[in-house]
């Protein structure tokens, strides 16, 4: 599942507007009561377009909106934001239909600290250009948070005797430039991003939390860096290294530069 969910099989032309307006836009510390979930699991969504009485400009253009939607840490909705939205009559049907059927869980190994947590959803609303059969299309997907967001994740208290060490073995993961996300691209998304790893025996990366993060909108990055981590990551032992049952853990971050 990719951490950018589409609903809908291809992505027409950037709309006229589509912004979350909070009702103060300020800066916003992450903590585990207010979580970016973008890019840290899978989000399910069943929109029904025809409930929306929205009627687009023809020829290509489109009208967006954008709700936020705030999870609990089982993954069931427990409010939706609309905040100053152009569009209120229909960001509100959008959260009803989010509120009835969106749900929301963290990839395995994800091991951030949730009580609640939030995933910006856009509608955008299109009509075919002139010429074409008369229709209207409808898409919804989620996106990382908007503009001034930053991340401060609470810091973790791990034992020193439970931390690897460099005369242990070494951590080897490859990530490279082609899986620089297309929707960290097009919000021109850049972070530098530490995770703390949790490491069993056999080299495996079984647990992956982020810990820390310099940049702005960077959730998306910290949360896709555990989750290459976890798919790919290997600690290969060096002879002699201490035996143990359970998780040793180990930090490691990853600088994300936007190719273009």
């Amino acid at each position: 599942m990719l951490p950018l969910i589409l609903l809908a099989a291809a992505l027409p032309p950037r709309p006229v507007f589509h912004a979350f307006v909070p009702a103060t836009p300020a800066p916003i510390t992450i903590t585990p009561d207010i979580v970016d979930l973008d890019g840290a699991g899978r989000f399910d969504f069943e929109p029904d377009s025809r409930a929306f009485n929205v009627e687009p400009p023809a020829g290509g253009d489109g009208l967006s909106l954008t709700v936020r939607l705030w999870f609990d840490a089982n993954g069931k909705p427990v409010s939706c934001d609309v905040g100053q939205s152009p569009l209120p009559d229909a960001a509100k049907t959008g959260c009803a239909q989010l509120m009835r059927s969106a749900r929301f869980s963290l990839f395995p190994g994800m091991a951030m600290p949730l009580r609640r947590g939030f995933v910006d959803v856009e509608f955008s609303f299109f009509k075919n250009p002139p010429g074409a059969p008369a229709a209207k299309q409808m898409y919804a997907f989620a996106y990382p948070g908007y503009v001034n967001t930053t991340i401060d994740y609470p810091p973790i208290e791990t034992p020193v005797d439970q931390l690897l060490k460099k005369e242990d073995g070494s951590f080897n993961v490859s990530i490279g430039i082609d899986d620089y996300p297309a929707i960290a691209m097009r919000y021109h998304l850049e972070s530098h991003s530490a995770a703390l790893l949790g490491i069993s025996r056999d080299g495996q990366v079984k647990t992956c939390r982020p810990v820390s993060t310099k940049g702005l909108q960077t959730a998306f990055l910290d949360n896709q860096t555990c989750i290459y981590f976890l798919r790919r990551g290997h600690f290969d032992f060096s002879p002699g290294a201490p035996i143990y049952d359970g998780l040793r853990y180990l930090r490691k971050a990853t600088f994300w530069v936007n190719p273009q």
